[in-house]
């Protein structure tokens, strides 16, 4: 008797499944209602804060434009990134408000 090609097989498997169908699984137990995902405890700015510091990042939060001056010229000075390259004017207008050493020429 000769062996049955790759082709052939595939095909038994499908007859054989069609033949001997299972039942349709029940809709009738699934919740549609329920959230997929887990509610994080925290608002969702310190969920963040918490996983990027986790990852390495440093986080600085900042109320107000002062203190965020304030944060980026001690991240600067911290790592010793001064001067700091910066083309647009808004930003230039910050550090330049925190008298921190910035240029816009590469």
């Amino acid at each position: 008797m000769e062996e049955s090609t790759p082709k052939e097989k595939i095909l038994k498997k499908i007859r054989k499944a069609l033949l001997n169908k299972s039942a349709k699984p029940s809709l009738a137990n699934i919740d549609f209602e329920s959230p997929v995902f887990a509610e994080p405890v925290d608002s969702i700015e310190i969920v963040f804060a918490q996983h990027f510091t986790e990852s390495g990042g440093k986080f600085f939060f900042c109320a107000n434009a002062l203190e965020l001056m304030d944060n980026i010229d001690y991240l600067l000075k911290e790592n010793q990134w001064l001067p700091v390259f910066a083309t647009t004017a808004q930003i230039k207008e910050l550090l330049s408000a925190a008298e921190t050493q910035h240029t816009d020429e590469s």
